[in-house]
């Protein structure tokens, strides 16, 4: 509960968070049009496109996420998380 009240809402709440929410919903879209781009033992463990792109973006370390989503959508993170990751 701490966390959740301390942590995790106001976070989530904030531009940072948004911008986040954001960067996961890009990965997510992209990977799900392009289920090309996620390595085949993925896929055939997941057991569908959604869950291969949810699994795939998932393991993704913050700051391949966020340099992925950039390329995708170049200014998407407005430089919000520059000089933090």
């Amino acid at each position: 509960n701490f966390m959740f009240e301390n942590f995790y809402l106001p976070i989530s709440a904030s531009l940072e968070g948004e911008k986040a929410s954001e960067v996961v919903r890009v990965l997510f879209c992209y990977f799900k049009s392009n289920i090309d781009k996620i390595p085949q033992w993925l896929k055939e463990h997941s057991g569908s496109s959604e869950q291969a792109a949810a699994d795939y973006v998932c393991g993704m370390t913050d700051n391949y996420a966020l340099t992925l989503a950039e390329q995708i959508r170049p200014g998407l993170s407005q430089g919000i998380f520059d000089g933090r990751i």
